[in-house]
């Protein structure tokens, strides 16, 4: 990307879907390796639950963030190659949340037309808490969802096919974006 010459052009600059592709990206590295210091802190004795739930839901958490970082870029893409009445990314931030759809990564996916997999669509909704909420507070705050979350025994539980669709993921979302594979 080219140094701007001024605000305005730092501002265009913004609207790079590469913003939150990059993004994507460092979260799933940083991710994978608290999934790696799970595995070697925790090789089969799960008897600790603060030090276990702490890095599994740090680990969920964070690629959530990773995730919804991923379609969002391509959400980008998709809106920019279609509209160009947008100054900086705050513009399109602000039409997500008029639609209230800025951190709900299914209502991004439908209101884009972005097709996703059963697994994939399944992985978000175990995943979209930590979008949403769990990075923050213990349980959602409306009393419908609370019961939701709770009565689903792997409300917060991470799959072991869960790399294997993420990746599958990121890997689907790089080729229809046509970006280069980020090494790292």
């Amino acid at each position: 990307m080219a140094i701007a010459k001024n605000e305005n052009e730092l501002l265009e600059q913004s609207l790079s879907y590469w913003w939150f592709y990059e993004k994507a990206h460092e979260l799933r590295f940083a991710a994978h390796e608290i999934l790696i210091v799970f595995k070697n802190n925790f090789p089969g004795n799960l008897n600790d639950r603060i030090k276990v739930n702490g890095l599994g839901h740090s680990f969920m958490l964070i690629m959530a963030l990773s995730i919804e970082n991923l379609i969002k870029s391509r959400v980008t893409m998709q809106i920019l190659s279609s509209q160009n009445n947008f100054k900086h990314i705050g513009d399109i931030v602000e039409l997500w949340q008029k639609k209230k759809i800025a951190h709900d990564v299914l209502k991004l996916t439908t209101a884009y037309n972005i097709d996703l997999t059963s697994e994939e669509r399944e992985l978000i909704l175990r995943y979209k808490p930590f979008m949403i909420w769990a990075g923050r507070f213990m349980l959602p705050n409306k009393k419908n969802e609370i019961i939701e979350v709770l009565s689903r025994s792997e409300h917060h539980t991470f799959k072991q096919v869960d790399l294997q669709i993420i990746d599958g993921l990121f890997e689907r979302m790089r080729v229809e974006m046509g970006a280069s594979e980020i090494k790292g």
